[in-house]
């Protein structure tokens, strides 16, 4: 999914905690609140554009709609599984 939103001219990656950001004393997942399963979309101004507690279900779905939600093209009500930080 995330390739697919690049393709649309949108900036976005993908980021791993303990793959491709090391977080030994817990930092950043302590400052973003983020359990074994969680997400978040962080806008590139840094603001957290929304949060997934788990990814149960379609996560390429779930990424999909929270960006849609971030550009204002979906409504926060529509996404249902996600919650606006």
């Amino acid at each position: 999914m995330v390739r697919e939103i690049a393709a649309q001219g949108i900036p976005i990656r993908a980021v791993m905690i303990g793959r491709d950001l090391q977080d030994s004393n817990g930092d950043v997942a302590r400052q973003y609140r983020l359990g074994a399963q969680a997400a978040v979309l962080i806008r590139p101004d840094g603001y957290v554009a929304c949060r997934c507690e788990s990814a149960a279900g379609d996560p390429a779905a779930l990424l999909g709609a929270a960006v849609s939600m971030a550009l204002g093209r979906e409504p926060v009500s529509a996404v249902g599984l996600l919650r606006a930080s």
